[in-house]
C-alpha cells in the first residue's frame, strides 16, 4: 500500500500494488473485478485500476491508512470509538450481505481521511448465488496460505461469521471486554448460529449502542451537506451539548474523524455565524461555545492548517469582549502555531 497523488487535480490517493503470478492471478483478477462493480458505500473508493506490467496490477482508492493496530490500546480507551469504528464495518457488510467476503481480517480494515472505518480486500469476495463452494474453499486455502494467516474454516456459509467474530473481539479487547449486552449474540454470532442481519439487529436494540452518542454524531456529521445552516446549527448544538457533557468522548478517536469530519463542520458554522445576521447579540451567544470546541480539539489535536488560521484572525476581528477574552485565553498555545508576523499584523 502506497500513498500518492492524482497528477490530472492533485487528489490525494493510496495505491494498492499486487505482484501477479501463475499462483495468485484469479485471486487478484477477482479483487480488481469486484474493485470495479462493487460501490458500496464503506468499502475504499476505487478510482482506478491498471497493469503497468506483466508482473504489476495496481488498484487507486481514495486516500485511505491501514487500521493504526500498534494504536488500539490508545483507541481502546474510548470504548464509544471502538463501538463507532465497528458499527460502521457492520453497517458495510450489510450492503454486501449479498457477498461472501472471506478475507475479513485485521489486514481488511482502512481508515479514509475523515476517520471512518472502511473495508478492503476483495480477492475472495463472490455473490452467494454464484458460488462454487468446492473452488472457494481452495482459493481460501490458497489466500491464507500467500498472506500467512490461519485458515478457520474453508466453508463459505460460515467464514464471514466466524472472521468478523474474532476482529470484533480483538478490536474490544477479547471476550471479557464485550459490552454486557452484546456477550450473547457475539457467542451464538461467532459460532455462525445468526445471520448478519440478524447480529446487527441484535446489537442495534442494545442500550450499549443506542447510548452511544459518537454513532449518533456520525451519521448526523454525514448528513449536515443535505442541510441548510440553520440545520447545521442545530446538529452543532447538539455536539456542543454532548462535549460539554464528555470531553473524553473526542479523545482517542480514529485518525481524521477530528481533523477532517468534525472541525472542517465545525469550522463551516463558525463562519456562517460570523456573516450572518450583522453579528448580532444572538449569533455571537451562539459562536462563542462552538469556538471554544473548535479552538479546544485544535490544540488537543495539534492541527492547525491555514484554513483554521483565517477563522481565528476573523473572530479576532469581532468586535466583541467575549469573543476575544475566550481567544487570548487560548492565545499563548495558539501563536506556537503562527509567526510573529502573523500575531502582530493579523491579531495585534
Amino acid at each position: 500500500v502506497f500513498n500518492g497523488t492524482r497528477k490530472s487535480d492533485s487528489l490525494l490517493v493510496t495505491v494498492f500494488k499486487a505482484n501477479r503470478s501463475q499462483q495468485n492471478e484469479e485471486l487478484i483478477a477477482n479483487a480488481v473485478h469486484k474493485a470495479k462493480i462493487l460501490k458500496i458505500p464503506g468499502l475504499c473508493h476505487v478510482l482506478d485500476t491498471f497493469d503497468s506490467d506483466p508482473q504489476s496490477t495496481f488498484i487507486i482508492t481514495e486516500r485511505v491508512i491501514p487500521f493504526p493496530w500498534d494504536d488500539l490500546k490508545a483507541l481502546q480507551r474510548n470504548k464509544e470509538g471502538i463501538e463507532l469504528g465497528i458499527s460502521q464495518i457492520l453497517t458495510t457488510l450489510k450492503f454486501l450481505n449479498a457477498f461472501v467476503l472471506g478475507t475479513i481480517s485485521k489486514e481488511s480494515i482502512f481508515i479514509d481521511t475523515k476517520g471512518q472505518w472502511l473495508l478492503f480486500g476483495l480477492e475472495l469476495c463472490y455473490k452467494k448465488t454464484e458460488i462454487d463452494e468446492s473452488r472457494f474453499a481452495s482459493n481460501v486455502l490458497l489466500y491464507n496460505r500467500l498472506m500467512g494467516l490461519p485458515t478457520t474454516t474453508e466453508d463459505c456459509k460460515k467464514i464471514d461469521s466466524l472472521q468478523l467474530g474474532a476482529l470484533l473481539t480483538e478490536l474490544l479487547g477479547g471476550s471479557s471486554k464485550v459490552p454486557r449486552d452484546w456477550k450473547s449474540t457475539f457467542q451464538i454470532f461467532c459460532r455462525a448460529g445468526i445471520t448478519l442481519e440478524s447480529f446487527m439487529s441484535r446489537l442495534e436494540s442494545t442500550s450499549t449502542w443506542s447510548s452511544n452518542p459518537l454513532i449518533s454524531i456520525f451519521h448526523q456529521l454525514k448528513e449536515l451537506h443535505i442541510k441548510d445552516p440553520p440545520g447545521r446549527l442545530l446538529v452543532m448544538a447538539q455536539i456542543q451539548n454532548i462535549f460539554f457533557e464528555s470531553r473524553n468522548l473526542f479523545h482517542n478517536l480514529s485518525p481524521g474523524f477530528i481533523e477532517g469530519l468534525l472541525l472542517p463542520e465545525l469550522s463551516s458554522v463558525i463562519q456562517w455565524l460570523i456573516t450572518s445576521q450583522n453579528n448580532s447579540a444572538s449569533s455571537i451567544s451562539r459562536l462563542i461555545p462552538l469556538l471554544a470546541i473548535f479552538l479546544d480539539l485544535t490544540i488537543d489535536t495539534d492541527y492547525f492548517p491555514e484554513t483554521s488560521k483565517n477563522l481565528v484572525y476573523e473572530c479576532f476581528s469581532l468586535q466583541d469582549r467575549q469573543v476575544r477574552f475566550l481567544l487570548l485565553i487560548y492565545l499563548p498555545k495558539i501563536s506556537k502555531k503562527l509567526a510573529s508576523s502573523e500575531i502582530s499584523g493579523k491579531i495585534y
